[in-house]
C-alpha cells in the first residue's frame, strides 16, 4: 500500500476525496442510464477514448503543478520529488489516469450520441452534481475555504457547457 487510502499519510486520502466517491457513485449511475444509447460507430468511440486521454493528461498535469505549488499532498500525488506529474503520480494516481480517460470519453460519448429527452436531462443533473462535488470539496478539505473562484469557477464554467450542449440535445431531438 502506498499509505494513500487515508489522509494519515498525506492531506487528502483517497476516502477524503469527494470526487472519487462521485466517480464511483454519480459517473457510474450516468453512464449506465446513457450507455445504451452510445453511438455504435467504433472510430468515434476511439476518437472520444482519445480525446478523453489527452484531457485527463493535461488535468493530472495541471492539478500536479497546483498541488505542489500549494504543498497539498494526497492519493495521486504522495510527494512533489521531481516536479514531473508523471514521475510523481502514484500507483493510486495512475489508476485514477485510466478511470478518468474511461470515464470522461462515457461523458463525451453521452455528449455526441442522441439520447432520449428524460436521459439527457438526468445525465446532465448528475454530470452537473459530479463537477461540483468534484471540485468543491476536494478545495474546501485542502483549504478549509469553500467560496473561492479556484473552487467555484471550474464547476461553473462546466455546469454551463453540460447544459448548453443539453439544450441543443433536447432541441435537435424535438427537430427545432
Amino acid at each position: 500500500m502506498e499509505g494513500t487510502l487515508t489522509h494519515r499519510g498525506v492531506k487528502m486520502g483517497f476516502l477524503n476525496h469527494g470526487g472519487m466517491w462521485s466517480d464511483l457513485i454519480i459517473l457510474s449511475v450516468a453512464t449506465g442510464l446513457a450507455f445504451p444509447y452510445f453511438s455504435k460507430n467504433r472510430l468515434l468511440a476511439l476518437a472520444m477514448l482519445l480525446v478523453a486521454l489527452v484531457a485527463t493528461v493535461i488535468a493530472h498535469a495541471q492539478w500536479a503543478k497546483s498541488f505542489r505549488a500549494e504543498g497539498i499532498t494526497g492519493h495521486m500525488f504522495p510527494v512533489h520529488e521531481t516536479g514531473k506529474w508523471y514521475l510523481d503520480i502514484s500507483k493510486a494516481g495512475w489508476m485514477h489516469v485510466l478511470v478518468m480517460t474511461a470515464l470522461l470519453a462515457a461523458i463525451f460519448m453521452s455528449m455526441i450520441s442522441p439520447l432520449p429527452e428524460k436521459a439527457v436531462i438526468s445525465v446532465s443533473f448528475l454530470f452537473t452534481a459530479h463537477v461540483f462535488l468534484a471540485t468543491l470539496q476536494p478545495g474546501w478539505y485542502c483549504t478549509g475555504i469553500l467560496w473561492t473562484w479556484k473552487n467555484v469557477g471550474p464547476p461553473l464554467v462546466a455546469a454551463a457547457l453540460i447544459w448548453i450542449i443539453a439544450v441543443l440535445k433536447i432541441q435537435h431531438a424535438r427537430g427545432s
